[in-house]
């Protein structure tokens, strides 16, 4: 069976988006709205992980006053957040975004055995990334992010090389404008 990324995608995003909520929910649910800093997703290089996250003003604070120098790094780098679905899987919650982790494992593999016509990994690895920002995206302007006023909307490729362009791009898509220039300044002067 050949997979035509194209066609995949808007399923992917489709199936996705209701799990990032219900995962996202599950992370914030009993906390003060006031006290989340930060929601978002990360996942790895081969774009078959996916995480939920979420960051604490705690938590945050903790982090900033240990390095203050480091007070914008920690609010836009979601591996530094104290809220995850491994985490919350590790203590015996529901793993809501297991179906989408192992639709991207299937596509993945079916990529990588050359079922996927002319895309090669790294297509893959993109549509897939550009995905889960898709449904970050709609769930923004959906307003499901509304109730935490406080929070910035994150998603991270650790570990990857990612033009800042795109970065921007991604963060301007799921965050108020507000926002988004704020990671816009930040990322220039980390990069300048």
């Amino acid at each position: 069976m050949t997979v035509d990324l194209d066609t995949w995608a808007p399923g992917f995003v489709a199936d996705l988006k209701p799990q990032l909520r219900a995962s996202l929910t599950r992370l914030v649910d009993g906390r003060p709205r006031e006290e989340i800093l930060g929601l978002g997703a990360y996942t790895d290089a081969d774009a078959t992980s996916i995480v939920a996250v979420a960051n604490t003003r705690a938590h945050h604070e903790a982090l900033v006053d240990a390095h203050p120098e480091h007070r914008l790094y920690y609010l836009w780098s979601p591996g530094e957040w104290d809220l995850t679905t491994v985490a919350a899987i590790e203590n015996g919650e529901p793993d809501d975004l297991a179906s989408a982790v192992a639709e991207a494992e299937r596509v993945g593999n079916e990529v990588s055995a050359g079922r996927a016509g002319q895309d090669d990994y790294g297509t893959f690895r993109y549509i897939t990334w550009e995905a889960i920002v898709t449904a970050l995206g709609q769930l923004f302007d959906e307003g499901f992010f509304d109730p935490w006023p406080l929070a910035v909307q994150v998603f991270d490729v650790p570990e990857t090389e990612i033009e800042p362009s795109t970065l921007t791009e991604w963060m301007a898509e799921i965050n108020t404008d507000a926002a988004a220039a704020q990671y816009a300044q930040w990322l220039t002067e980390l990069y300048a």
